[in-house]
């Protein structure tokens, strides 16, 4: 037990230090650092004249007002930035690093290989420009009754790990083709464009595409889910059936991850033979 609490003590350290240095970098190049922020500023502004133009004709969508589109908005677009910021940034460079060999030296780390490569930088003008879309959600809360019991906060804390869990997981499973087909690092943009979907309310999936964006690929993670937590609209049954899909990229995505990995080591000790080999001779 002990040595189990001293190594996840030791991998916070090295999150902490990755994303000081994360932080440190970024500094360096202010101005590019500013125009990325203001550019992540004026989007999310524009969606969100998107939206009010659409509300210009109607009152609701699928249902939701134009209050609680608008909260939703906001929190499906924190939690989507926080994930990319954190995680999935890193998750996206996985081809290249395959690509490019990369991935060996990132295996000889004295950490866990998946925690290093999830956590290894920060993009911290997404975690800035992040702060508009805190912005349009306090807003919109101002104006409709959410519900912030802590069993609800503990619900929209639980989707949001089953999210992340869910997406790594298939981010794995895709980007581990990068050891066949290349660098497949920009079919990331195919996902992001696609996480966007999960800031429409839950209703508007019908059909096919309700089995597709809110079970095979559960986009409705992203936003729908944990708003509709916050405005009693949550049913549970909307995400137990999720549960076994996620499960299921889990598994699936540590097993294409273990079955490359273990080549990679494999090849690097054969490598380090023939080395010490040649040095002999």
């Amino acid at each position: 037990m002990k040595v189990l609490v001293t190594d996840i003590l030791k991998h916070f350290r090295v999150i902490g230090v990755l994303f000081r240095a994360t932080i440190l970098t970024s500094l360096e190049y202010k101005m590019d650092l500013l125009i990325t922020v203001f550019g992540e500023i004026v989007w999310t502004l524009v969606n969100l004249v998107f939206l009010e133009i659409i509300f210009m004709q109607t009152s609701d969508i699928a249902g939701w007002s134009r209050e609680e589109v608008f909260f939703l908005y906001g929190l499906g677009r924190v939690l989507r930035k926080l994930a990319t910021s954190f995680v999935f940034i890193n998750i996206k460079e996985m081809a290249t690093e395959i690509n490019q060999g990369r991935l060996d030296i990132l295996l000889t780390k004295p950490v866990n290989s998946r925690i290093f490569l999830m956590f290894k930088k920060f993009d911290v003008s997404e975690l800035i420009g992040n702060l508009a879309s805190v912005v349009i959600m306090v807003y919109a809360a101002a104006q409709i009754t959410l519900d912030l019991s802590v069993l609800n906060l503990l619900i929209v804390f639980v989707i949001f790990c089953i999210m992340v869990v869910t997406f790594v997981s298939m981010f794995f499973a895709f980007f581990s083709l990068a050891f066949w087909l290349g660098d497949i690092g920009h079919g990331y943009w195919i996902f992001a464009e696609g996480f966007k979907i999960g800031i429409l309310p839950p209703g508007v999936f019908q059909g096919v595409w309700q089995v597709v964006f809110g079970l095979v690929i559960p986009v409705v993670l992203f936003g729908a889910l944990p708003a509709a937590v916050l405005l009693n609209r949550f049913d549970v049954n909307s995400l137990l059936v999720i549960l076994p899909f996620t499960v299921f990229w889990f598994f699936f995505g540590q097993l294409r991850m273990d079955k490359r990995t273990q080549v990679l080591h494999q090849r690097r000790r054969v490598v380090g033979l023939l080395f010490i080999l040649a040095n002999l001779t």
